[in-house]
């Protein structure tokens, strides 16, 4: 896919954050790498993400045409942004070792020049995509960039951060000096309607995937990429294609036992994706017991689903913790499906949870508090009485105790990325204004989700290093990110409505 077929596919807005996620989670065949004169490039590590001024990515480690470097990764779009942003020019970039870009822009071009002289060979990533564009595109998350950089050292890489100096040498930037006397009230206000775009954002992106997929289908593939992080988000993307849940669920809603039906769907779920073990010779009594289980009963489906097995990949369990494994997720789900079996179609299910929570009548701060606390006990799925409640994997040693599948943390970020957006559009194409706005209310309670570098840095650009340690609300977060992505990462903060006092920030 080039850059003309990407723009017609739906990859409208692609920028240089998500070609820095590529290379970040090395979202490639990284066993056919080559740079364009030919050379064989092997990533021994990717780098580490700096953001703003400078390489994007220092002190990497690849060998190229079997030669050992250790250098700086510099990342674009295409490759003629080299040029156009005036790298060559520019001695911050004479450690460069490899450029890497999506696209070529069409020139001939095998090296790019550094302002020492010398010529770093460049990468084109597009021939190399694993899984492919459009795939990666649907999983991309700019809140998913949370690169390991320290506060301090992403503030002041900040594209066109202008900043003021005061009599103590410590940096204060343009915004904090405006913001800082406002009341708390319309601090709020600002971050509450800046989050409500960044919601909004996200429904528009599930709304024109839900386009080629339809809506239940589009929540299925959104619902299992948000259980896992990293490189294999878009691994059970593509298993939601794999195994769609309409189909599915016609496959296995005629078995009445609960135990079996969990047990079918865990292995339809284990063997499409590919994460059963080949060899289980050394594997003890109880693992044994449990594949023999899954591969009787995918007897019954393997007719269906022979044919749709995916390729192994190490992007599995690529950098996860144990708990938080692919196997143990959708070991989860399966829990989740039988739960939900009186429902037609897992979307339907929270649909019709969310309009029971809302029959209760919530009015408070409070009483939304609880209603958040019980939709994210509702999508919390306990370990006892499951193979994966007591392993993290197989021939793994037993657990001491029995841990969840699907935690209180990751079921609170499923609701508030997925879950409900995906219910605000099912509201919409249905009328129901009543419901759209009782979510929306629910997300205006929602408490914080994990912190991150990127807040830590937000929260001090904008009110002063004594900022407090976490915002009170999620969708004050998603406010933050809004604003970062939005003017902080891309504009000179002359050009940021909070500089100019447009109506953004000064709403009521």
């Amino acid at each position: 896919m080039n850059q003309e077929d990407a723009s017609l596919s739906g990859c409208v807005g692609l920028n240089e954050d998500f070609v820095q996620w590529i290379w970040r989670e090395q979202f490639l065949d990284t066993d056919c790498l080559r740079c364009m004169d030919g050379r064989p490039v092997k990533v021994l590590k990717a780098g580490d993400y700096v953001g703003g001024a400078g390489p994007d990515f220092r002190d990497a480690v690849l060998e190229i045409g079997g030669f050992r470097l250790q250098g700086d990764v510099e990342i674009h779009v295409e490759s003629r942004d080299w040029r156009g942003h005036h790298h060559s020019g520019d001695h911050a970039y004479n450690r460069v070792v490899l450029h890497v870009f999506l696209w070529s822009s069409g020139d001939e071009a095998l090296t790019d020049e550094l302002h020492n002289g010398i010529r770093v060979p460049r990468l084109e990533l597009s021939s190399f995509l694993e899984p492919d564009l459009d795939t990666l595109w649907r999983c991309f998350e700019d809140d998913y960039l949370d690169f390991p950089a320290s506060p301090k050292d992403a503030m002041a890489a900040t594209a066109g951060g202008a900043t003021l100096g005061n009599s103590d040498g410590v940096t204060s930037y343009v915004c904090h000096e405006l913001i800082r006397d406002w009341d708390p009230a319309r601090r709020e206000g600002v971050l509450r309607r800046a989050g409500r775009r960044r919601v909004e954002e996200r429904i528009s992106r599930f709304m024109s995937s839900a386009g080629d997929m339809g809506l239940p289908e589009c929540f299925w593939s959104s619902f299992l990429s948000g259980l896992t992080p990293g490189r294999s988000r878009p691994l059970m993307f593509i298993l939601g294609s794999h195994v769609a849940i309409g189909e599915l669920w016609s496959y296995v809603c005629g078995i009445e036992n609960n135990e079996e039906l969990t047990l079918a769907v865990e292995s339809i779920l284990l063997h499409v994706s590919n994460l059963l073990p080949s060899e289980a010779d050394s594997f003890d009594g109880e693992s044994l017991a449990y594949l023999d289980a899954l591969r009787e009963r995918w007897r019954d489906f393997s007719g269906w689903y022979g044919d749709r097995v995916m390729k192994p990949s190490k992007s599995w369990h690529g950098g996860m913790r144990p708990a938080t494994f692919p196997e143990r997720r959708l070991a989860g789900v399966a829990r989740l499906l039988t739960r939900r079996r009186r429902y037609n179609g897992l979307l339907a299910g929270f649909v019709s949870e969310v309009h029971a929570f809302r029959q209760a009548q919530p009015t408070t701060a409070s009483d939304f508090r609880k209603t958040c606390k019980g939709l994210i006990q509702a999508l919390t799925v306990e370990g006892e009485g499951s193979f994966w409640g007591d392993h993290f994997s197989f021939g793994g040693k037993k657990l001491p105790t029995p841990q969840q599948l699907i935690g209180s943390s990751v079921a609170s970020s499923l609701l508030f990325n997925v879950v409900l957006p995906y219910v605000i559009i099912h509201a919409r194409a249905k009328g129901d204004s009543v419901l759209e706005d009782f979510v929306f209310r629910l997300l205006s309670h929602w408490p914080p989700l994990s912190d991150s570098s990127q807040m830590r840095r937000m929260r001090e650009r904008l009110f002063g290093a004594s900022a407090p340690t976490k915002v009170r609300l999620e969708l004050h977060q998603q406010g933050l990110y809004w604003l970062d992505q939005t003017y902080c990462a891309n504009h000179p903060c002359a050009e940021c409505p909070c500089v100019q006092g447009t109506s953004v920030f000064n709403e009521s």
